[in-house]
């Protein structure tokens, strides 16, 4: 099994060491019930928007019309690349999401290639739910791999959409940024991850949802 980083998994070590332990390294199995209404309805609609995309439906979910017109537009516009798997080597060289040398991954839920060669990239990310501020996180991860796999583009625009909020936050990195702070960075978060031999716990309110508490019947004692 891979053991390449994903967002999910740096941001699960971010938020608390000991749910990363018992999650990515003990790997203990949990009985997580059935999802939650919340989960379902965001992966309904994150499936419908990339049907839409990929021409498989002809109509968005009622939910997303505020959408419908935006994505209308990009599907008959642009080459769109949704649900596009990608893996990244130590070496900076890309590979397979499964690629036994994949050392970051991740799934981008829409790419747009750039119109003409030479002009800039675009990554969308759909969220529904809550707006946090840890998602830029994830749009400078995939700025990294987007920066990576159309080298020929000078810059990469990432934008997380908020489906329920109907809001939206870009970022933009450019070529260069490559080098001065996109691989140094993620170099020193796989590092921190690796090296760590403590797992320190970060007792919160989101304990309550963590399936690993012991108020769900889970191994964490704090």
């Amino acid at each position: 099994m891979s053991k390449a980083i994903s967002y999910s998994r740096y941001s699960t070590h971010k938020k608390c060491g000991l749910k990363y332990k018992f999650a990515y390294i003990d790997k203990i199995e949990v009985d997580r019930g059935e999802p939650g209404p919340a989960l379902v309805r965001g992966n309904r609609l994150h499936d419908n928007a990339e049907e839409y995309m990929l021409g498989k439906i002809a109509q968005l979910d009622p939910e997303l019309e505020f959408y419908a017109q935006w994505l209308h537009g990009l599907r008959e516009n642009y080459t769109c690349h949704p649900e596009l798997k990608w893996g990244i080597t130590e070496d900076w060289e890309h590979c397979g999401f499964d690629h036994p040398n994949a050392w970051l991954r991740g799934i981008f839920d829409l790419l747009i290639d750039p119109p003409e060669e030479g002009e800039q990239l675009e990554i969308m990310e759909y969220k529904t739910g809550k707006i946090y501020p840890e998602h830029k996180s994830q749009r400078n991860m995939y700025a990294l791999a987007g920066l990576l796999l159309y080298p020929k583009s000078p810059s990469v625009k990432v934008t997380t959409v908020y489906f329920d909020k109907k809001k939206h936050h870009s970022d933009t990195w450019t070529q260069e940024d490559l080098e001065k702070s996109l691989k140094p960075e993620w170099k020193s978060n796989a590092m921190m991850m690796s090296l760590d031999a403590t797992y320190i716990p970060n007792p919160s309110y989101s304990c309550r949802w963590c399936e690993f508490s012991r108020n769900n019947g889970g191994p964490c004692q704090f």
